[in-house]
């Protein structure tokens, strides 16, 4: 698939509309409640130690991490920190809106420009998917497998996040860091898609925290937004030379 804008927003819409339609349609719900029935404790243990490594802050550092020790390699001590200075311009440019790359961002390793620059991109993940779990408000299974509630009634516009099940964001940050590396190392991209998926389908192998609708969506919404970034900051990049 080429990377643009527009196969972003088709990404974006497909994705979401096939996490809303498993919701409508019961297909997720009957999942979630067969997975309940048949529970194994030491599997579902497993999946939620799993998916922490989606977690957003547990990504962060994973990132910067690999970035500082690429750096380090690289340059020594002076050589990371110069990776964090300019990667602070860096940000901030894009912050600005400007996607063209900082001139001081080009002498550091790829590995380390890769990670830094995949920072904005989970910031930018996580807003979207928020907004979405506010305007959607889908109830969490755990409300209905535990509280008795209707999995078919939302509470759209509430600020509980028991009711912010779909999108995943676990799943949206995931595939929106892994994508967004699978795209700047082509020979890692198989390795690194598998990662995302495994990582977020524990999301919904652990029974109460989400659906698999929940985590189609958020695949979809975290690949749409690292592909605009990725789009937009390559133009300009090409645009640049």
């Amino acid at each position: 698939m080429h990377i643009n804008a527009t196969n972003a927003l088709l990404v974006f819409i497909y994705g979401l509309a096939a996490g809303m339609w498993l919701w409508a349609s019961g297909t997720d719900i009957a999942w979630q409640q067969w997975l309940y029935a048949n529970d194994n404790q030491t599997f579902n243990t497993t999946m939620r130690a799993l998916s922490q490594l989606a977690l957003g802050r547990t990504q962060v550092w994973g990132l910067i991490i690999i970035a500082l020790v690429a750096a380090l390699w690289r340059g020594g001590i002076w050589g990371a920190w110069q990776a964090l200075r300019v990667a602070g311009e860096q940000i901030l440019l894009w912050l600005r809106g400007k996607f063209a790359w900082h001139a001081g961002w080009q002498m550091q390793p790829h590995i380390t420009k890769l990670c830094l620059t995949a920072l904005p991109v989970l910031a930018a993940t996580g807003i979207l998917q928020i907004i979405l779990k506010i305007i959607i408000g889908r109830p969490r299974p755990k409300e209905m497998l535990w509280n008795g509630a209707d999995p078919n009634l939302p509470q759209p516009f509430g600020f509980d996040s028991s009711y912010w099940s779909l999108p995943s964001g676990h799943s949206a940050s995931t595939f929106a860091i892994f994508l967004w590396l699978a795209l700047g190392l082509p020979r890692w991209r198989v390795p690194l898609l598998l990662g995302a998926c495994l990582l977020s389908t524990s999301r919904f192998l652990a029974v109460t925290p989400h659906y698999v609708g929940d985590v189609v969506a958020g695949a979809a919404v975290g690949g749409a937004v690292a592909m605009v970034l990725w789009s937009r900051t390559i133009r300009a990049h090409t645009a640049a030379k």
